[in-house]
């Protein structure tokens, strides 16, 4: 399973300098390899520079993690998180 939801702010928000779009992904998934499900979730912002010419993305995103035990298929673990920021720009 898949789903995505986002939510754009007024244009004019930053005046000529763009606005910002809020979001959130999930994701849900089966695999035979692994004992339990693994979801992850996803949530940022983005600012939308310039009529979205450009735009810079920041991303925090949560993810579980499997371990090993031992003939058994690996089960869930916990969580792990990680965050990035991307640039992104249209010639």
């Amino acid at each position: 399973m898949y789903a995505r939801a986002g939510f754009r702010l007024p244009n004019d928000l930053f005046g000529d300098q763009g606005t910002l779009m809020l979001y959130v992904v999930w994701r849900h998934w089966r695999y035979d390899a692994l004992a339990d499900p693994v979801q992850t979730v996803d949530a940022g912002v983005n600012w939308l520079i310039r009529k979205h010419m450009s735009k810079i993305s920041l991303n925090y995103q949560l993810r579980p993690v499997f371990r090993n035990v031992g003939e058994a298929k690996p089960v869930h673990d916990g969580n792990a998180s990680a965050a990035w920021v991307q640039f992104q720009v249209s010639l």
